[in-house]
């Protein structure tokens, strides 16, 4: 995935740590959904050992303590977000790195696998991690995420397709039992505010270093607004993905 860095990201995070729940609100929907996603697809609410990756500051662990039973939840993020209470396990560091817990009965994550680098890869690692007919529920951003800036030249993360994600699910052997994704434009006054918005959820959508020239950067904006403002305000547009899948029995 081009125009970024890991451990950019990490601090990124960890700055909008106290403006991310107030303007991360499509990624609060997607935590919203998944829940009832994982629910309708396996009508089972109790689970033995959950294992939540990117749990951030926590505003998803929420939901999963509000609306699933379990016996152990284990957390993981890559930045530091989390004042983790004491009843609950933590794993810092990169997911892709990390030794996962072994014999989840869930392994669960809310809009983070899109920074994860392989994916395939990826989802055999959980698939390990998790016991036999084990269950993966997972939201991450498809490749229609912030397609203005896309269509305007500017530096992102390589999302993946709908094939490819479900490609990588299927060479782990996963069943899948829900499947929904959506667009969601958010409207801004202006495109200067979409940065904004960028910096309070701690997405590093422009690559780091591509507009550090403040020329550039103004011509980049006055080109968004000019192509992507309508009667609404000026447009960004999120691509959410949902899965609820299961390691064979």
């Amino acid at each position: 995935m081009a125009g970024w860095n890991k451990s950019l990201m990490a601090d990124r995070f960890r700055r909008s740590r106290d403006s991310y729940a107030d303007n991360a609100v499509v990624q609060r929907m997607m935590g919203e959904e998944l829940l009832k996603l994982l629910l309708l697809g396996t009508e089972k609410s109790e689970y033995r050992k959950i294992f939540e990756i990117g749990c951030g500051g926590g505003e998803f662990t929420a939901g999963i303590t509000g609306q699933l039973g379990f016996e152990k939840l284990i957390l993981n993020d890559i930045s530091h977000c989390l004042d983790v209470p004491s009843e609950f396990e933590y794993i810092h560091g990169d997911a892709e790195e990390v030794a996962f817990p072994e014999e989840c009965d869930l392994i669960i994550s809310n809009a983070a696998l899109q920074w994860v680098s392989d994916f395939t890869p990826f989802v055999r690692k959980v698939a390990d991690a998790l016991k036999n007919g084990g269950i993966f529920a997972f939201s991450a951003f498809g490749e229609e995420n912030f397609r203005e800036l896309r269509l305007l030249g500017a530096p992102s993360l390589r999302y993946l397709t709908k094939a490819e994600t479900l490609d990588a699910m299927e060479k782990a052997n996963f069943e899948i039992l829900a499947f929904s994704e959506y667009l969601q434009v958010l409207y801004f006054s202006d495109a200067i505010s979409i940065l904004r918005h960028f910096k309070n959820t701690g997405v590093t959508a422009i690559g780091a270093g591509a507009y550090r020239s403040r020329g550039k950067l103004e011509k980049l904006l006055s080109e968004y607004e000019k192509r992507f403002t309508d009667n609404s305000g000026v447009a960004l547009t999120y691509h959410p993905r949902l899965i609820v899948a299961r390691k064979p029995a």
